[in-house]
């Protein structure tokens, strides 16, 4: 088994798991097994009463790609929860995407 087996064996058994660290989001309509993490990245305010709200958001490429058939890009849009957030970062971490998503919100 090589090193890239391990580790997308623990995504799935590990990181991804609901009994661990995974929880189901609906991503643009449909429910994920994912991460969001609000706690890493704060707040920050962009006029009076107006702050930005930024979100990181943890999953698997191939699972996203079976639910939900959009393709994301810096800038597009992401519907997470019903917020809808802008993507201003997206990595593709050994198939595992991390989404860095903003929002203005007052």
């Amino acid at each position: 088994m090589s090193f890239k087996d391990f580790l997308q064996s623990d995504l799935q058994n590990v990181f991804l798991n609901p009994d661990e660290f995974g929880e189901t989001h609906k991503i643009d309509g449909a429910e994920v097994i994912c991460i969001v993490d609000s706690d890493s990245l704060s707040s920050q305010p962009v006029h009076e009463g107006v702050y930005l709200a930024v979100v990181r958001l943890f999953v698997e490429k191939r699972l996203l790609k079976e639910k939900v058939p959009k393709k994301y890009a810096i800038g597009s849009r992401l519907n997470l929860d019903g917020q809808m957030y802008y993507v201003s970062n997206l990595a593709n971490n050994v198939g595992m995407l991390e989404f860095t998503l903003e929002a203005n919100e007052s």
